[in-house]
């Protein structure tokens, strides 16, 4: 039995901070998004107003993603654990205005 095909997209705000990242993390973190194309919810359920966004944890870094209604896994950031949430929270609110 073969698993189903997950469409793993990436923003262009998560293009520009994983470019900044230094390659050893970023070889981390790619190993870790791995997980995401057998378990698209791999990641911890994050709540209150980023409610439907999931958080996949490597080492200091966090990713930020959501599964859209076509079951597509969207990267929308992937930052320092002290920095992400209160950016991404910014991001959610200017996007839900």
């Amino acid at each position: 039995m073969s698993l189903p095909l997950v469409i793993v997209k990436v923003t262009d705000k998560f293009d520009k901070q994983f470019s900044k990242i230094d390659r050893a993390s970023q070889r981390r973190i790619s190993l870790e998004l791995e997980k995401l194309t057998s378990d698209r919810y791999a990641g911890e359920k994050l709540v209150r107003d980023l409610k439907g966004y999931y958080s996949l944890h490597c080492d200091d870094f966090r990713v930020i993603y959501h599964v859209d209604d076509s079951d597509e896994v969207i990267l929308v950031a992937v930052g320092h654990r002290n920095r992400i949430y209160a950016n991404v929270y910014r991001c959610v609110q200017i996007a839900r205005n």
